[in-house]
């Protein structure tokens, strides 16, 4: 009798959270707040929680499984004269999110609704906030909206003979933590100052996607980042955990497309990927391309960074649950020296990183670890296994630590397929380390080279030489490395604008196939969620036989033919 009097209690609980979830319509440009917000026909002009709302619509406290629909294709204006136009300020449960939508459906307006305040300018430079709180939110999602023309400006501003300072825009701002909350299929550009030229600073680049400040909580999923300084802001005083990054696209004048940092003595990050992703043609502001004033800004992919007073701080950073994987990286622009990594550890963090693929990134180098805490700290731990790197004399992986010339960081690189397409070079560096690894520290083994500097120096580290594969072999390591074209599908579409079209799957008779070591867990299938089983192959795809693959792959905006770059 009790068990039956539970079960009727909860499925009257959940009969009356049905019953109580409301959904709202909102419609900047033909609402009224007077209105009762519950269908189109009654639509409110302002959102709850935006300062300007008034009579029903500030009126109305938004409970866990609310929905507010924002009419496509109408411009939401965001200037402000307050913190946030939208102040977050309910929370949803695990079960019943509150959901802010941008008419996902696709059945009220054209398109997905537009928040923006049409490069407003603001005296003060803080500029505007979309969506936003200081305090810690829960379980709320966004979904379908366009993030666009925030602060920043329409034009390059006249140039006044000095740097100008910044006009910030921020799309969604958590500076209190998020907890539980998603965020899918929007759009951000043009959001705070990105144009490469004077009178711009690295300070005047400033514009933020998304920003948390702490999470516990936070998934973003098939959403596109253009022109601004930081797309996705992630700063951790205390905890960086269960954070998920997947089908985004990141490109064109960007400094830090990830910028996942600990800011305090305690901080504390794990469980963190960064999935599926693209990051490409986002080096205008490297050092190749800058003409603004003062030092070029410093540009990264995904920058994972301790830098806190100091790395021995960094002692809570989980070395096995932050994974950088199945991600693409490249540049058709082809500008040398166009940014500092595509994936930058910094201050003695440490990440798995593989199955991912780079094309001809002209960074400065591909990947970089930088930085080891100094011992008797939990020591930097880089396990790079199965990417696959084409690039055009670069260093793909890049160690230092700064200062003692010794290299304390645990680097385990296996796996993988390094192929450099300089041809007539003596001098092509593949890997570099800064500073002489600790044996111990370093493992080296089951990857695959391909130079054109067959007897040069394309391995070496500071004070104790370089070499090629006999080198590596003489000092211990590689004993099952090869020097061998890894024989791609097709290389065809070369360096340039096209250089995204390759197909960087194996031919029949690669001697990648079957090369490499078994790795175990979360590293058991390729990109393509392909079983790597007992004989796992070399680089991010494993070989398989008239795999019936689509030769056109479409991703977002983005045709790649013959890959699965899309995927």
């Amino acid at each position: 009798m009790r068990q039956t009097s539970t079960v009727l209690i909860v499925a009257c609980w959940l009969l009356l959270s049905a019953v109580h979830a409301a959904t709202y319509y909102v419609d900047y440009s033909g609402g009224s707040d007077a209105a009762t917000g519950t269908s189109t026909s009654e639509a409110w002009q302002h959102c709850p929680g935006d300062y300007r709302a008034t009579e029903t619509a500030v009126g109305t406290s938004l409970t866990a499984g609310d929905t507010v629909i924002f009419k496509g294709n109408v411009a939401y204006d965001c200037t402000r004269t307050n913190a946030n136009c939208i102040t977050l300020s309910w929370n949803g449960s695990a079960d019943s999110p509150i959901t802010y939508d941008g008419n996902s459906a696709g059945t009220w307006g054209t398109g997905k609704a537009v928040m923006t305040d049409n490069h407003h300018f603001y005296p003060d430079g803080v500029g505007t906030t979309c969506f936003g709180t200081t305090s810690s939110r829960s379980y709320l999602t966004f979904r379908n909206f366009e993030f666009a023309e925030l602060g920043g400006s329409a034009t390059l501003p006249a140039d006044p003979g000095y740097a100008i300072t910044r006009n910030l825009g921020i799309g969604i701002n958590f500076a209190g933590g998020a907890n539980g909350v998603t965020v899918r299929d929007c759009d951000f550009s043009e959001i705070g100052y990105y144009w490469n030229e004077k009178p711009m600073q690295d300070s005047t680049i400033s514009g933020v996607g998304i920003q948390t400040i702490d999470c516990n909580g936070l998934t973003i999923t098939n959403c596109e980042f253009t022109r601004m300084a930081l797309p996705l802001e992630m700063f951790a005083p205390s905890t960086l955990t269960n954070l998920t990054i997947a089908n985004c696209r990141f490109h064109n004048a960007i400094k830090w497309a990830v910028d996942l940092a600990a800011g305090g003595t305690s901080a504390k990050f794990g469980t963190i990927a960064v999935k599926d992703c693209q990051f490409y043609n986002f080096g205008e502001f490297g050092q190749g391309n800058w003409t603004g004033y003062g030092e070029w800004p410093h540009v990264d992919g995904i920058f994972l960074r301790c830098d806190f007073q100091g790395p021995q701080y960094c002692t809570n950073l989980d070395a096995t649950g932050i994974n950088f994987y199945n991600n693409s990286f490249w540049d058709t622009n082809q500008i040398v020296a166009n940014g500092t990594a595509c994936i930058y550890l910094a201050g003695g963090t440490s990440a798995n990183i593989y199955n991912n693929t780079f094309q001809h990134t002209v960074k400065s180098r591909t990947i970089f670890v930088a930085s080891p805490r100094p011992a008797p700290t939990t020591p930097q731990t880089a396990r790079i296994y199965n990417n696959t790197f084409v690039e055009d004399y670069q260093n793909c992986i890049d160690a230092t630590d700064g200062t003692s010339g010794t290299l304390n960081a645990l680097l385990d690189i296996r796996n993988n397929i390094f192929y450099d397409t300089r041809t007539g070079s003596s001098a092509n560096t593949l890997l570099y380390f800064q500073a002489t690894p600790i044996s111990s520290n370093l493992t080296l083994n089951h990857n695959l080279y391909q130079s054109s500097n067959t007897s040069g120096a394309w391995f070496q580290w500071d004070g104790t030489g370089a070499g090629g594969l006999s080198f590596l072999q003489s000092q211990g390591y590689e004993e099952n490395g090869q020097f061998a074209d890894p024989l791609f599908a097709d290389l065809s579409y070369g360096t340039g604008w096209q250089c995204n079209l390759n197909d960087l799957r194996l031919q029949s008779g690669s001697p990648a196939i079957s090369a490499g070591t078994v790795l175990g867990g979360i590293f058991d299938a390729d990109r393509n969620g392909v079983s790597r089983g007992s004989s796992p192959d070399l680089g991010a795809y494993q070989y398989v036989a008239a795999s019936g693959e689509p030769t056109n792959l479409i991703w977002g905006n983005v045709t790649v033919h013959g890959t699965a770059e899309g995927k």
